[in-house]
């Protein structure tokens, strides 16, 4: 298992309100997942060219884990919202604050800022 996969896991597991009741579960889970693939979409709207490699690198990792720890319905879910998120030229989104906020996640879930 990659090193990143473990802590992403836990990073889920704590966000998805495991109290909740099932069908609650579920829908607050498909919207972390949601807002998490418009955020990391958006991301490509705004960083340099000679950054976007990463970026991808970065985004599969999180498709990968969210596949082997949510199941392919949430994958699909997310895959969907990068491809929206990166596709929206006038999101409105202020860069840096998504770029600092991005940077955060990583080192929540140990992939630091250079994958």
């Amino acid at each position: 298992m990659k090193s990143y996969v473990r802590p992403l896991l836990a990073f889920l597991i704590l966000c998805s309100g495991l109290a909740l009741p099932a069908a609650a579960h579920d829908e607050n889970m498909t919207q972390k997942v949601r807002d998490l693939g418009i955020a990391v979409g958006n991301s490509f709207t705004c960083i340099k060219a000679d950054q976007k490699e990463s970026q991808l690198v970065f985004s599969e990792a999180l498709f990968d884990a969210i596949l082997f720890d949510l199941g392919h319905a949430q994958a699909y879910v997310y895959a969907v919202a990068v491809g929206h998120g990166a596709g929206m030229k006038d999101h409105g989104v202020d860069c840096s604050a998504l770029d600092a906020e991005l940077a955060s996640f990583k080192a929540k879930i140990g992939m630091g800022t250079t994958q």
